[in-house]
Parts: C-alpha cells; structure tokens; sequence
C-alpha cells in the first residue's frame, strides 16, 4: 500500500491507501476504507475547469461509493474504492473524459464481483443440494429392504 505523502502541506492523515498527492490535492483511502481528498486554496480559489462535469463526476462517486460492497474480499473492496479515487482525482485534474471512462470500469468491476459471488453461492448450494440427495440414495440402497417394504 502506498502512503507516502507530503505531510508538511496536508498535515497527518490516516491513510490506507493514497490515490493522488499533488500541490493542488489529495486523494485518498482512509483506514475505514473511505474514500478522501483535500483541495489547498489555491485549487479552491481557482475551482473546476467545468463545474458541471466536476459535479457529475463527484455525484457519481457519490453514489457508486454508496453501493454495497460488504460481500465483496477486503481486497476486492480497496481495489473498487481506488477506481473511484482515481475518477476523482482525473476529476480534480480536469480530466473529465477520463474520469468518466474510470467510473464506467468501476460500476463493471462491481457487477462482475457480484456476479462472481453469485456463481460461487450457487454452486456451493447445487454441490450440497447434490450431496444431500447422494447421502439419501445412499441410505435407500443400504437400506433397501426396509425401503421397499416402507415405500411398497
């Protein structure tokens, strides 16, 4: 994990991961796994190249920040987190084109996740649905003669 940053211009942070560190801002994964970023006033004063697509891109990390993700490994959940602080550092960047393209890959890298998991739940109970049915067929073969007169 990176964490070096500039610690005399942003002072101490608790960082877990740092997407971004540069004179203007700083991005980063704080240790409870949210996602942060401060701007110095020289970024305030000066503001967003456009504001509109700014204000998509943050309103879009927003939300996609706000999608579940407890299901996913911790590893799977920082990955997803730093997609969407690299959207919004492009943001900070005034590279909006870019940032949107990073959303789009962090919404798919969530649904192929899931769907990851999905497949994993329903193998795991197809397998012990079938092992289930084995251990009742097993116990009708080995008791076979008891099963015929109860069943017959």
């Amino acid at each position: 994990m990176i964490t070096d940053y500039n610690k005399d211009k942003w002072g101490p942070l608790e960082l877990k991961h740092l997407i971004l560190d540069t004179e203007e801002f700083i991005a980063f994964i704080d240790h409870r796994n949210d996602l942060d970023w401060i701007t110095s006033k020289e970024f305030d004063a000066k503001g967003p190249q456009s504001p509109e697509k700014h204000h998509e891109i943050l309103n879009t990390v927003a939300l996609l920040e706000c999608k579940p993700i407890v299901h996913l490994s911790e590893n799977n959940q920082l990955n997803f987190k730093r997609l969407l602080g690299e959207a919004l550092a492009r943001s900070l960047k005034h590279d909006y084109k870019k940032a949107s393209s990073i959303l789009v890959h962090a919404e798919n890298f969530l649904m192929d996740r899931g769907k990851e998991i999905s497949r994993q739940w329903y193998l795991n109970r197809a397998g012990i649905t079938s092992l289930i049915i084995f251990a009742v067929g097993v116990l009708f073969w080995v008791f076979r003669d008891l099963s015929i007169k109860v069943l017959a």
